[in-house]
C-alpha cells in the first residue's frame, strides 16, 4: 500500500487527508512516554489512499483541534523512507530489514469540512 507513498516523491510538502482513530502512547527518549496520534484511510489530495494507516507524535497542531474518532483532519506533509526491521541484539527473533515509506514533519493540520 504504501508504495504510493514511494511513488509521490520526497521533494517537497504535499497535501493529505486522513480519518483520526484515536491517541497512543510510546516509549521516548530515556524511556519517556510520548503522545501519538493514529490516522486512518490516509489519502493524497487527489483521493487515491496511500496508507492505511500512519502514526505521529502529538505535536501542538494536533493537540490544538480537540480531535474526536472519526474526525477528517487535512495535513501538508513530507514523505521519508525509513528501515523497517529488528534491530536489536536477542538471536531467537530475526526480522530482516526493509525499506519503508511514511509521512514526517506535518504542517498546516486542521480539521477537514465534509460537504
Amino acid at each position: 500500500m504504501r508504495e504510493n507513498l514511494k511513488n509521490i516523491g520526497s521533494d517537497e510538502r504535499f497535501e493529505f487527508t486522513g480519518v483520526f482513530e484515536r491517541f497512543g502512547l510510546k516509549h521516548g527518549y530515556q524511556g519517556r512516554m510520548e503522545a501519538t496520534v493514529l490516522l486512518t484511510n490516509v489519502c493524497d489530495a487527489s483521493g487515491v489512499q496511500v496508507a492505511d494507516h500512519l502514526w505521529f507524535n502529538k505535536t501542538k497542531g494536533f493537540s490544538n483541534l480537540d480531535l474526536q474518532a472519526g474526525d477528517i483532519v487535512s495535513f501538508k506533509a513530507r514523505v521519508s523512507q525509513y528501515e523497517r526491521g529488528y534491530a536489536g541484539y536477542r538471536e531467537d527473533v530475526y526480522v530482516p530489514y526493509s525499506i519503508d515509506y511514511k509521512l514526517s514533519y506535518p504542517t498546516q493540520i486542521k480539521k477537514a469540512i465534509c460537504v
